[in-house]
């Protein structure tokens, strides 16, 4: 989810990615999909990759850093982006959420995915519910 998007005085779009973890991560992609997000946007005036700034701010490490923009990148970004989906589409082969059996499935192995995941929550309960406390509690561990 974007944390801030703005025109800047000197008319640039500003994308702002607020980070709360003690490490420092390679977040480059996500801004990436960010910046696509709000070029293709029409709640944004259209706009190019020249008149975009891409900002991750890590508030517990007082660090930030300004990721690069090119037309190229944003190519790169939304191929990402299909190849996300049709991962997905493989991952549930057309079935529905109801069946769907979580033990298919691996925790993921980056904790900020089960963190900002919406349904960190039901997967929390879906595993305990299969049997599987132990997979519970990483991603519970994961959300604190």
């Amino acid at each position: 989810m974007l944390d801030l998007v703005f025109v800047s005085a000197s008319g640039k779009t500003v994308i702002i990615d607020w980070k709360v973890t003690k490490g420092l991560g390679d977040y480059r992609q996500q801004m990436l999909v960010y910046a696509l997000a709000v070029t293709r946007s029409t709640s944004w005036q259209s706009v190019g990759p020249d008149y975009v700034e891409l900002y991750e701010v890590n508030l517990l490490k007082d660090d930030v850093r300004r990721h690069g923009i090119t037309r190229e990148m944003l190519d790169e970004a939304e191929d990402f982006a299909y190849g996300s989906l049709f991962e997905l589409q493989a991952l549930i082969d057309g079935r529905t959420y109801e069946d769907l059996d979580l033990n298919e499935f691996e925790i993921p192995e980056k904790p900020i995915i089960c963190q900002y995941c919406t349904l960190a929550p039901l997967c929390t309960r879906l595993l305990i519910e299969a049997g599987r406390p132990e997979a519970a509690a990483v991603i519970q561990g994961r959300l604190f």
